[in-house]
Protein backbone atom coordinates (compact mmCIF):
# COMPACT_ATOMS: atom_id res chain seq x y z
CA UNK A 1 0.00 0.00 0.00
CA UNK A 2 3.02 2.30 0.03
CA UNK A 3 2.46 4.89 -2.67
CA UNK A 4 4.76 4.90 -5.67
CA UNK A 5 6.88 8.00 -6.23
CA UNK A 6 4.48 9.50 -8.79
CA UNK A 7 1.43 9.12 -6.52
CA UNK A 8 3.34 10.37 -3.48
CA UNK A 9 4.45 13.45 -5.39
CA UNK A 10 0.91 14.16 -6.64
CA UNK A 11 -0.66 13.78 -3.20
CA UNK A 12 2.03 15.83 -1.49
CA UNK A 13 1.55 18.58 -4.08
CA UNK A 14 -2.09 18.89 -3.02
CA UNK A 15 -1.13 18.73 0.68
CA UNK A 16 1.41 21.54 0.22
CA UNK A 17 -1.02 23.53 -1.94
CA UNK A 18 -3.56 23.38 0.90
CA UNK A 19 -1.02 24.59 3.49
CA UNK A 20 0.39 27.27 1.20
CA UNK A 21 -3.13 28.62 0.73
CA UNK A 22 -3.95 28.29 4.43
CA UNK A 23 -0.81 30.11 5.57
CA UNK A 24 -1.36 32.94 3.09
CA UNK A 25 -5.05 33.37 4.00
CA UNK A 26 -6.15 32.22 0.52
CA UNK A 27 -9.33 30.35 1.42
CA UNK A 28 -10.51 29.99 -2.18
CA UNK A 29 -7.40 28.05 -3.15
CA UNK A 30 -7.57 25.99 0.06
CA UNK A 31 -11.16 25.06 -0.77
CA UNK A 32 -10.10 24.00 -4.29
CA UNK A 33 -8.08 21.19 -2.70
CA UNK A 34 -11.22 19.64 -1.14
CA UNK A 35 -13.54 17.12 -2.76
CA UNK A 36 -16.80 18.49 -4.12
CA UNK A 37 -18.77 16.38 -1.68
CA UNK A 38 -21.04 17.31 1.22
CA UNK A 39 -19.32 14.68 3.39
CA UNK A 40 -15.84 16.24 3.54
CA UNK A 41 -14.65 16.04 7.17
CA UNK A 42 -12.32 18.31 9.16
CA UNK A 43 -11.19 17.42 12.69
CA UNK A 44 -9.01 19.58 14.93
CA UNK A 45 -7.61 19.65 18.45
CA UNK A 46 -10.38 21.77 19.93
CA UNK A 47 -13.39 20.14 21.57
CA UNK A 48 -15.69 21.84 19.07
CA UNK A 49 -13.50 21.26 16.00
CA UNK A 50 -15.54 18.55 14.29
CA UNK A 51 -16.77 19.78 10.91
CA UNK A 52 -18.73 17.94 8.22
CA UNK A 53 -19.39 19.55 4.85
CA UNK A 54 -17.61 22.12 2.73
CA UNK A 55 -19.40 25.04 4.40
CA UNK A 56 -18.39 23.92 7.89
CA UNK A 57 -14.82 23.23 6.73
CA UNK A 58 -14.56 26.72 5.26
CA UNK A 59 -16.04 28.26 8.42
CA UNK A 60 -13.39 26.45 10.50
CA UNK A 61 -10.58 27.71 8.28
CA UNK A 62 -11.98 31.25 8.47
CA UNK A 63 -12.20 31.00 12.26
CA UNK A 64 -8.64 29.70 12.50
CA UNK A 65 -7.22 32.54 10.43
CA UNK A 66 -9.30 35.22 12.15
CA UNK A 67 -7.65 34.33 15.47
CA UNK A 68 -4.00 34.67 14.35
CA UNK A 69 -1.79 37.39 12.92
CA UNK A 70 0.16 34.89 10.86
CA UNK A 71 0.57 31.14 10.61
CA UNK A 72 3.22 28.85 9.13
CA UNK A 73 3.48 25.07 8.74
CA UNK A 74 6.71 23.12 8.38
CA UNK A 75 6.60 19.48 7.28
CA UNK A 76 8.92 17.32 9.41
CA UNK A 77 7.96 13.79 8.32
CA UNK A 78 5.31 12.12 6.20
CA UNK A 79 4.24 8.73 4.93
CA UNK A 80 1.91 8.28 1.95
CA UNK A 81 -0.16 5.16 1.27
CA UNK A 82 -2.58 4.37 -1.53
CA UNK A 83 -5.25 1.82 -2.41
CA UNK A 84 -6.93 2.39 -5.76
CA UNK A 85 -8.38 5.90 -5.91
CA UNK A 86 -7.88 6.54 -2.18
CA UNK A 87 -4.61 7.80 -0.69
CA UNK A 88 -3.73 8.92 2.81
CA UNK A 89 -0.97 10.80 4.55
CA UNK A 90 0.32 10.55 8.08
CA UNK A 91 2.47 13.59 8.84
CA UNK A 92 4.33 15.28 11.66
CA UNK A 93 5.22 18.94 11.50
CA UNK A 94 5.34 22.19 13.39
CA UNK A 95 2.78 24.95 13.32
CA UNK A 96 3.85 28.48 14.18
CA UNK A 97 1.52 31.43 14.70
CA UNK A 98 1.27 34.79 16.36
CA UNK A 99 -1.59 36.11 18.47
CA UNK A 100 -1.58 39.54 20.06
CA UNK A 101 2.11 39.89 19.19
CA UNK A 102 3.14 36.63 20.87
CA UNK A 103 4.79 33.99 18.69
CA UNK A 104 3.99 30.32 19.38
CA UNK A 105 5.27 27.07 17.85
CA UNK A 106 4.02 23.57 18.61
CA UNK A 107 4.53 20.13 17.08
CA UNK A 108 1.52 18.72 15.31
CA UNK A 109 0.29 15.50 13.82
CA UNK A 110 -1.86 15.35 10.70
CA UNK A 111 -3.69 12.65 8.80
CA UNK A 112 -5.35 13.39 5.49
CA UNK A 113 -7.45 11.14 3.25
CA UNK A 114 -7.47 11.91 -0.48
CA UNK A 115 -9.80 10.69 -3.21
CA UNK A 116 -8.86 10.73 -6.88
CA UNK A 117 -11.56 12.47 -8.91
CA UNK A 118 -11.16 13.23 -12.62
CA UNK A 119 -7.43 12.38 -12.40
CA UNK A 120 -6.89 14.82 -9.51
CA UNK A 121 -6.21 14.00 -5.87
CA UNK A 122 -8.49 15.98 -3.51
CA UNK A 123 -8.87 16.08 0.27
CA UNK A 124 -11.86 14.14 1.66
CA UNK A 125 -10.86 14.12 5.34
CA UNK A 126 -8.38 16.24 7.27
CA UNK A 127 -7.38 15.61 10.87
CA UNK A 128 -5.05 18.03 12.63
CA UNK A 129 -3.95 17.85 16.25
CA UNK A 130 -1.25 19.31 18.41
CA UNK A 131 1.05 16.76 20.02
CA UNK A 132 0.51 16.62 23.78
CA UNK A 133 3.92 17.54 25.18
CA UNK A 134 2.94 16.15 28.60
CA UNK A 135 3.28 12.65 27.13
CA UNK A 136 6.85 11.44 27.52
CA UNK A 137 8.60 9.12 25.05
CA UNK A 138 7.84 5.46 25.77
CA UNK A 139 4.61 6.41 27.55
CA UNK A 140 1.16 5.72 26.05
CA UNK A 141 -0.68 8.38 28.03
CA UNK A 142 0.09 11.96 29.13
CA UNK A 143 1.02 12.43 32.76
Amino acid sequence: MKADKQTEAAVMTVFHKFFEAYTTDDLNTAMETLVQDPEVVFLGSGQDERRVGRGEAKAQLQRDLSQVEGVDYKDEWHHVSVFGDVAWIAADGTLSWATEGTQETLPCRISVVFVKQKDQWLIAQFHFSFIDLRQADDRSFPS
